[in-house]
């Protein structure tokens, strides 16, 4: 039988096999900004699929999971191509929005606010890359900040 302390050991273990794909994040982050448009659309086609994914399921991974992923998806929209922007964008803005809502729905102290952090930080990059007047998150964005800052 396994009890909630070799379920702990268990996730310890697996978070150290998965520190491959946080290396991959990392390298694609700095080929991105090396070499942005030249690279972009290997990247979104080899790559992101596996990113987003995990967005898609949220609430079935882990913290350092979804943090890996949103740090992808920011590293794609701030230094990948125009239709690299645009591809990741459309729906980065919407995910981030309901993955801080999830992370808040836990409490004050077991929010990760390292993931909070790298969501606003993708809000903000999808909203700097807007037509004026265009960013579709605007309320909930303001609504978030100012729940932060009250806490």
């Amino acid at each position: 039988n396994v009890d909630e302390e070799d379920m702990e050991y268990f996730k310890e273990d697996l978070e150290k096999v998965d520190k491959g794909i946080r290396h991959c994040m990392e390298i694609s982050g700095f080929l991105l900004q090396n070499m942005g448009g030249q690279i972009s659309g290997v990247i979104a086609t080899t790559l992101l699929p596996i990113y987003a994914s995990v967005l898609m399921n949220f609430a079935e991974r882990e913290d350092y999971e979804l943090i890996d992923s949103v740090c992808f998806i920011c590293d794609c929209m701030e230094h990948g191509d125009e239709a690299m922007f645009n591809q990741v964008s459309a729906q980065a803005g919407q995910k981030f929005v309901e993955l801080i809502h999830h992370s808040q729905k836990k409490g004050v102290q077991e929010i990760n606010f390292d993931l909070v952090q790298s969501c606003i930080f993708g809000l903000g990059m999808v909203a700097s890359k807007q037509p004026s007047g265009q960013f579709a998150q605007l309320g909930d964005f303001m609504t978030i900040i100012n729940q932060i800052i009250t806490y």
